[in-house]
């Protein structure tokens, strides 16, 4: 109620203001990017993923760091009419995709897959250099890291194709119907009209998600990179309760209006299948598996298979 464009992932804002005519719509850019929606943002997601939510940092990095960009552009108007708004937007969610993966390269790429429908040519240099400039600072503050590190891959081969694309097609359809049902259940949120019926409901999500968890194990919560890194690094294998567990959590933490990313726990979800496929089929390289229901499932979620 405080800050109602600040639930969810924080994509579909940036994407939503990226597309807006801001001679037309101010108020409403102003709306979805102030720096009270990110600070809201910032809280709910603290919140949510100390309660044991299944969420991500990503979105709302994108988020909160495209209303960043929007505060000082709209700080700069008066001393540079001529600046293009557009390109802050973009600029701002590609280097929030940078900054929490450390990956500049992936933010310019998310940016043009997800944010930018056309004139990448006009946005290409503010792009860029926001992007670069994110990466310096995330390894200033972090030092150089990969997101998930170095997983040993055995050398693919022509016989490991058919399970390949077994996974690509079972994670990348369930990524798409995860898609779908996270918005269908965000369309029947906003028909909670009252406060109360606002809370019971985030309330009720909370209780779901700790059943998960008592009933499942923890690993069926939170963002779920150690999961991931499990699989990837201490020779962990899913089971079908994971998988379901994963899914269902992410479903209900987004169903709860928190202010969480759906990145993480898409790929944490996308490797339980991956590795639980690994499992049935006695494949040699789990992990190639567990790679690509990461990359599948995110894929059919967002629909930005080169990001």
């Amino acid at each position: 109620m405080l800050a109602p464009y600040a639930a969810g992932s924080g994509i579909p804002q940036v994407m939503a203001t990226a597309e807006l005519n801001f001679k037309t719509e101010h108020r409403f850019a102003n709306a979805l990017l102030s720096l009270k929606t990110a600070f809201i943002k910032i809280l709910s997601s603290l919140i949510c993923v100390m309660g044991g939510g299944a969420i991500g940092r990503e979105g709302p990095t994108i988020q909160i760091s495209a209303a960043i960009f929007h505060f000082m552009g709209e700080k700069f108007r008066p001393i540079w009419p001529g600046l293009n708004h557009h390109s802050l937007i973009v600029a701002g969610g590609a280097a929030g995709i940078a900054s929490a993966f450390n990956t500049p390269l992936g933010g310019i790429i998310f940016a043009i897959e997800e944010l930018i429908t056309e004139h990448f040519h006009n946005l290409k240099s503010v792009l860029i250099l926001a992007v670069v400039v994110a990466g310096l600072i995330s390894q200033w503050l972090l030092g150089p890291y990969l997101y998930f590190g170095f997983p040993a891959l055995a050398p693919a081969t022509f016989s490991s194709l058919p399970m390949v694309l077994t996974t690509g097609i079972l994670c990348g359809i369930a990524g798409a119907t995860f898609g779908r049902l996270l918005h269908f259940l965000s369309v029947q949120r906003k028909r909670l009209k009252t406060r109360l019926a606002q809370v019971i409901a985030a309330l009720l999500c909370g209780v779901v998600i700790a059943c998960i968890a008592l009933a499942w194990g923890v690993p069926t919560v939170g963002p779920g990179k150690q999961v991931i890194t499990g699989f990837l690094f201490h020779g962990d294998a899913a089971n079908w309760q994971l998988v379901i567990g994963r899914f269902m959590s992410s479903v209900i933490s987004y169903m709860s209006g928190c202010g969480g990313g759906i990145f993480a726990p898409s790929l944490a979800t996308g490797a339980a299948m991956g590795s639980q496929i690994a499992v049935l089929s006695g494949a040699a390289d789990g992990n190639l598996l567990v790679l690509l229901g990461m990359i599948a499932f995110l894929t059919g979620v967002t629909r930005a298979p080169f990001t």
